[in-house]
């Protein structure tokens, strides 16, 4: 793994995870109110 290229991976996979967080969470709650 190369330190240089870390901050910016990890910026990434932390964006697309709150990314696919945030759509879950939207899911949930949305749901029940659409139903």
């Amino acid at each position: 793994m190369e330190f240089s290229t870390a901050p910016v991976d990890l910026n990434k996979v932390r964006e697309y995870r709150l990314g696919r967080l945030r759509k879950k969470m939207e899911e949930h709650e949305f749901r029940p109110a659409a139903l």
